[in-house]
């Protein structure tokens, strides 16, 4: 009867520590999905994060993409202006140009006029002034401006 006591003692004991061990291997296991749930949530949220950096990276992206297209624009219509400026300067030094080389043609053909008449006129006329032609007009082609 001891013996079966000493056996009941020993499987009581047994059982005991297997419990024992059963409970902290619960609590192992509590701790760990614990920890677990805590990491999906941190995982979750990062996840979060990527998407909204994702997305934020698009609309950038479509930001940069419209900037550009207005930077072209831009740099073409002030190339557009640019060029615009130099023809229209062009323009100007070439009228002011022409409004030279007609004023020397003007003074050329009076000179000319002057040189023809003195030239002729001077053996049939007894005084220089007479000869002298009193050239006023201006060619139609010359500008005043």
């Amino acid at each position: 009867m001891d013996a079966i006591k000493k056996k009941m003692q020993a499987m009581k004991i047994e059982k005991d520590n297997a419990l024992d061990r059963a409970d902290a291997a619960e609590e192992k296991v509590r701790q760990m999905t614990d920890k677990l749930e805590r990491i999906e949530e941190e995982l979750r949220d990062t996840q979060k994060k990527m998407m909204q950096t994702e997305n934020d990276l698009d609309k950038a992206q479509e930001d940069l993409a419209v900037a550009n297209t207005n930077l072209e624009e831009k740099e073409k219509k002030v190339q557009e202006k640019q060029s615009q400026t130099a023809f229209n300067s062009t323009i100007y030094w070439m009228n002011d140009r022409f409004i030279n080389i007609a004023s020397r043609y003007t003074t050329l053909h009076r000179i000319a006029l002057r040189y023809t008449a003195l030239h002729y006129a001077a053996p049939h006329c007894t005084t220089l002034h007479y000869a002298t032609p009193h050239y006023t007009a201006t060619p139609h082609y010359i500008d005043r401006v």
